[in-house]
């Protein structure tokens, strides 16, 4: 005799619900999800100390399929490029470039503070609403979201 699901107690159904989701293949998002997209550079993190964002002229990023990055700095524009290894790491592929604008002292040092917290990276976290850079220490982290 065949019963309905209908008829199943309810947590019978949910733990009926609940496995067959845990078997399917569901997927997290991943750095392709993030692609072609200018993001906003929302947290800095350079050798363990926290170096200030500014609000009023954000910090940008975009990630190119082919590991190219490209954005704004607090005075600049810059571009650089990353390769990843078999096991997920990133190599960065030499220093980044940047145009060559002078900007206030406080300006200036954010930026490249930025620039080396970014080159001190060698991992990406992705998840749904925030993109990570950090060092395997969480020493350097960089931390995007949408913009």
């Amino acid at each position: 005799m065949q019963r309905s699901l209908r008829h199943l107690p309810p947590a019978i159904l949910m733990a009926s619900i609940l496995g067959f989701t845990g078997c399917a293949t569901l997927s997290g998002p991943t750095l392709e999800d993030w692609e072609s997209q200018e993001l906003k550079v929302v947290r800095v993190v350079l050798d363990g100390a926290r170096v200030p964002v500014p609000t009023d002229k954000p910090i940008t990023l975009t990630v190119g399929p082919d590991g190219k990055v490209a954005g704004r700095s607090t005075v600049n524009r810059y571009f650089g490029a990353f390769s990843r290894s078999d096991n997920g790491a990133i190599v960065w592929t030499g220093a980044m470039g940047a145009t060559r604008m002078a900007g206030s002292p406080e300006a200036m040092k954010t930026e490249s503070d930025y620039f080396q917290a970014l080159g001190k990276t060698s991992e990406i976290r992705v998840g749904r609403d925030l993109l990570i850079f950090q060092s395997p220490d969480q020493e350097n982290i960089v931390e995007l979201k949408r913009n």
